[in-house]
């Protein structure tokens, strides 16, 4: 065996090194505290290499980011923000003809930036019955162009004759 290393109360990974427990093929077994709250016996040996950087929620953490684009997919505001991005951008969108189709522009670089957006820089807060409205229905998708309307208001602002 080599030269015997403490690693009492370092932190390796997640791992925070607790008291040392017993040996085994000339490593030492550790009890060690994620910092997620689990504690769990490692190998000196698989911390010092960083073969264990955690008791495994790191590894689901970073399998949900690489999965999830935003975070907003169920979120009333991203369905309602997407639908009218979709309008403006895709012609196969049934509605296209009525926004995209006659120059109406969605003015973000991205679904999150329109949502950050909304959500911090739209005055009133809105109910389930609201969704979001152009202020000049000729314009464009857009921060200074956008507010929180209920659908009888949004009537009231609508073109009176659709193509």
């Amino acid at each position: 065996m080599g030269k015997f290393k403490d690693l009492t109360g370092k932190l390796y990974g997640r791992w925070t090194v607790g008291v040392r427990g017993h040996i085994s093929q000339g490593s030492y077994f550790y009890n060690c505290t994620c910092s997620c709250g689990v504690k769990k016996l490692v190998l000196s040996n698989r911390l010092v290499s960083g073969a264990s950087q955690s008791c495994g929620c790191l590894h689901k953490e970073l399998l949900v980011n690489r999965s999830t684009k935003h975070g907003m997919r169920y979120r009333h505001l991203y369905h309602a923000v997407s639908d009218e991005m979709r309008r403006c951008r895709y012609p196969s969108h049934p509605a296209y003809h009525n926004y995209g189709g006659r120059g109406i522009k969605f003015n973000f670089p991205s679904l999150k930036d329109a949502i950050h957006w909304i959500e911090n820089n739209l005055p009133i807060k809105p109910t389930p019955k609201h969704t979001i409205d152009r202020i000049d229905n000729d314009g464009h998708y857009e921060p200074g162009n956008l507010r929180w309307a209920t659908k009888a208001e949004q009537r009231a602002n609508q073109r009176e004759y659709f193509n």
